[in-house]
């Protein structure tokens, strides 16, 4: 692999520590209010809700970061939907598993997966717009 190989995959766990920042954020500011509606089982709910989306976005985020590697303007739009494909596929994944196999109560974590889910969305924005701005940058267009 060579430098911008390197360079790539630095910004996506660059990403994926903004994410996992981002839902400490959002795990802080609801903890209070979790635990007292819903005691300490929709705390572990909670987190679960978090932490999996952090995994399903970076996970929805390696056809940007693999996009990257080979930077050509036609790829931008392929990859960023490809990046929401693999990120609501590995979400609904994780969700659905987490719920067959984990006892854990089901309102507490439907509900900050979706929190996580929709408050992770911008990070997800600002990840595939940084790469449509650098291949126009870099690489403008053939005439």
């Amino acid at each position: 692999m060579g430098l911008e190989g390197r360079r790539a995959w630095r910004l996506h766990a660059l990403f994926t520590a903004l994410l996992l920042g981002a839902v400490a954020v959002l795990a802080l500011v609801g903890y209070l209010p979790t635990r007292k509606l819903g005691g300490v089982s929709a705390i572990q709910a909670m987190w679960y809700g978090c932490v999996l989306n952090v995994l399903a976005a970076s996970v929805g985020a390696v056809p940007i970061t693999l996009a990257r590697l080979n930077p050509k303007r036609e790829k931008i739009v392929g990859a960023a939907l490809a990046s929401l494909v693999v990120r609501m596929a590995a979400a609904l994944a994780l969700a659905a598993s987490a719920l067959l196999a984990l006892d854990l109560e089901r309102k507490p974590f439907v509900l900050w997966f979706a929190l996580a889910y929709v408050a992770l969305l911008p990070l997800d924005t600002a990840y595939a717009a940084r790469l449509s701005k650098s291949i126009t940058l870099d690489h403008p267009a053939s005439e």
